[in-house]
């Protein structure tokens, strides 16, 4: 802080208490100068933002717990654009029914929309997703990448 005042402007740190207890504080430094332009003193002003930090770690935790989920899943799962079907994820179950090695090989490059044998039942789950926000047990004969012809049981949800 004393020899570069403006790379810490603003910095966030945990602080120890007279109590022992910790806190997290965000800062925000300002360098007092003298005339010649040689530090005085600092203004420096923090806030407590421990409950922030608190909830951040929490969210981090619930993430990394729906991502193990996600990709643990013994159901195919993924994401896709309702407009032009691109997958944009997938776990390995779901690469793995249309033949696949990884979900690496499609998302953001495969279109569900060509796995469809008829891609008119895609419209309709589409439009029942739109008219009632989900679509649950729709079923379908699907097209691996190899062609092979496949019954798949669907239920989806519109994510807005």
């Amino acid at each position: 802080l004393l020899h570069n005042p403006a790379s810490y402007s603003h910095a966030e740190g945990e602080n120890l208490c007279r109590d022992g207890s910790r806190v997290w504080v965000a800062w925000s430094n300002q360098a007092i100068l003298n005339e010649q332009g040689q530090i005085l003193e600092f203004l420096s002003v923090g806030n407590d933002i421990s409950q922030r930090k608190q909830a951040e770690e929490a969210l981090q935790r619930s993430e990394a717990k729906f991502r193990r989920i996600f990709e643990n899943s013994q159901v195919g799962i993924y994401r896709t654009r309702v407009g032009d079907g691109l997958i944009l994820n997938a776990n390995q179950c779901f690469a793995e029914l249309f033949g696949f090695d990884s979900p690496q090989e499609m998302i953001g490059i495969e279109h569900t929309t060509g796995y469809w044998v008829n891609p008119n039942l895609r419209q309709q789950g589409i439009e029942l997703m739109k008219r009632d926000g989900e679509v649950r047990s729709f079923e379908a004969q699907m097209r691996k990448r190899d062609g092979t012809v496949f019954w798949g049981l669907f239920s989806s949800y519109l994510n807005t």
